[in-house]
């Protein structure tokens, strides 16, 4: 048991451990080599009884360095990016933003900072260690500030009438400190909005989603939890709505005005049963899947992923048996030609079809699969199209 990092006044009680997965799902990989021998480490979930929040007790921030290489673009895809522009005109009309200043905290390479400043006509800063300059066009070069370095105590004047924080807080080991400089910031600027995005546990815990768990998310929130902690760090107005095929929890808070919507409060009951299944539920998923590629082994047949990210990673640890996979495949052509950590799998481009063709593609996120779909048809491939959480049972 440990003390809950969230809430910090009680302890958690532990239900999901993996030993020996890679520490990081988005780093730059250059050889099958390197795959093979990348750093490894152990995870150990745990829920707390009083607030709900789950943590990764054995995360140890000193093994994930986002200050190397790191590709974690969504950016290829048309519904990530519709998805994108959704959610900042939301967040502009809904706030009077237009004009504005906005500070994006952990802004990646900058896409969703600029898009946000083209979309609102606003002035942005961002941080982030991995950024890496030149990715962007130079007229959102022109639009935009970006300080390579870490966000915390000594950066806390940056300020901004939007301050944005998308799939950082869950990277975020005293994940109750940052929360609480994330209001240092907003206090700077009266009025000033924060707007959060983190995967929804609620959503792993259910489908035994054991292929969205990796050792680099040090915190995992629910609607509940992360509304608890925001209020507990002095943002008494929340909302929290489910987005992006409710894989994502999209929150936006207030130190001083009222924001539409209210926070939605997921009870530390519910996260303790569904965290108290979870184990079994993922154990019978993976045993299904193991059966799946031995299966197909006997029988000859290929295998590919697609979406060569942290859904791949976490699948493919999380597997004893995977003979049959033959590559991974990716839209992003920053990750073509590298390989995924741990499995060592090369990963292409969606070309590869056409040459050395699969007799089954495992889409790891299932959102994708219309955009997946269509593009194996305009390839002319024939081949079953099958999903992590569907399982393997449509196609034997």
């Amino acid at each position: 048991m440990s003390l809950c990092r969230a809430c910090e006044s009680g302890q958690t009680v532990p239900f999901y451990a993996s030993p020996d997965v890679p520490v990081s799902s988005c780093a730059i990989v250059t050889s099958f080599e390197e795959a093979e021998a990348f750093p490894q480490g152990s995870l150990r979930l745990s829920v707390c009884p009083r607030c709900g929040f789950i943590q990764n007790d054995l995360f140890d921030p000193s093994l994930v360095d986002y200050t190397q290489g790191y590709e974690e673009s969504q950016g290829s895809s048309p519904t990530f990016r519709s998805f994108v522009d959704e959610t900042i005109a939301h967040l502009i009309a809904t706030y009077d933003l237009a004009g504005k200043d906005l500070l994006e905290i952990g802004c990646g390479k900058g896409e969703w900072l600029a898009r946000a400043c083209e979309l609102g006509t606003m002035n942005g800063t961002g941080i982030d260690p991995a950024y890496v300059p030149g990715r962007l066009s130079p007229a959102d070069d022109e639009r935009i500030t970006v300080l390579r370095e870490f966000y915390g105590e000594d950066t806390t004047d940056l300020t901004g009438d939007l301050i944005a924080c998308r799939h950082t807080l869950e990277h975020i080991g005293p994940v109750r400190r940052f929360a609480e400089l994330l209001a240092k910031s907003a206090r700077k600027r009266p009025g000033s909005v924060l707007f959060i995005e983190v995967p929804d546990v609620t959503r792993i815990l259910r489908e035994g989603a054991f292929w969205d768990i990796y050792y680099e998310h040090a915190a995992y929130f629910a609607a509940g939890s992360l509304t608890a902690l925001l209020r507990r760090v002095g943002f008494p107005e929340v909302s929290v709505r489910l987005g992006y095929a409710d894989q994502y929890l999209l929150a936006e808070a207030r130190i001083d005005h009222p924001v539409a919507g209210s926070g939605e409060d997921t009870s530390a009951d519910e996260m303790l049963a569904l965290a108290g299944r979870f184990e079994a539920l993922s154990r019978a998923s993976v045993n299904r899947w193991n059966d799946w590629f031995r299966s197909s082994a006997d029988l000859g047949r290929t295998v590919a992923v697609w979406g060569a990210s942290s859904k791949a990673v976490g699948f493919l640890s999380a597997l004893e048996y995977t003979a049959p996979l033959q590559y991974a495949i990716d839209i992003n052509p920053m990750k073509q030609g590298l390989f995924l950590p741990g499995s060592g799998l090369e990963i292409k481009s969606p070309d590869v079809l056409t040459d050395r063709p699969v007799d089954a593609v495992i889409a790891m996120n299932p959102i994708y699969l219309p955009e997946i779909a269509s593009t194996i048809a305009a390839l002319g491939a024939s081949l079953a199209l099958l999903t992590p959480e569907g399982g393997p049972s449509n196609w034997t």
